[in-house]
């Protein structure tokens, strides 16, 4: 990672907005092949849970919901990340190489924001 001295005009951001929006994906792709039972393991009439067997139909209607719901928290969550970039956060995000600027901010970052502030 990036060394970034004590300099309280550049701060690392606590969260990837494009992070935050691929995981949403993947718990939407993930809870889809849940309910759908497009897994191999939940091809039998039940899956063992918690110590207990429990009715595959069930349990994949569950954890669904479940992946859903934290999909939407993803999306809800690279939302606010994204609006609350700060400037500190956007020096930090412009002083990184491409590849890794491209993981927090995919959105081209103007050069003014690679100036040093006096």
């Amino acid at each position: 990672m990036h060394d970034v001295p004590d300099d309280p005009r550049v701060k690392k951001p606590w969260f990837s907005p494009l992070g935050c929006f691929l995981a949403a994906l993947a718990g939407a792709v993930l809870g889809t092949l849940v309910r759908y039972r497009a897994l191999p393991f939940l091809w039998d009439d039940t899956i063992l849970s918690a110590g207990k067997l429990v009715p595959t139909v069930q349990w994949a209607a569950f954890m669904s919901k479940f992946f859903y719901l934290g999909s939407a928290v993803m999306v809800v969550t690279g939302i606010i990340a994204l609006l609350t970039l700060s400037e500190a956060n956007r020096r930090y995000i412009a002083q990184l190489p491409r590849w890794q600027r491209f993981l927090f901010w995919p959105w081209q970052i103007p050069s003014v924001f690679s100036i040093p502030m006096i």
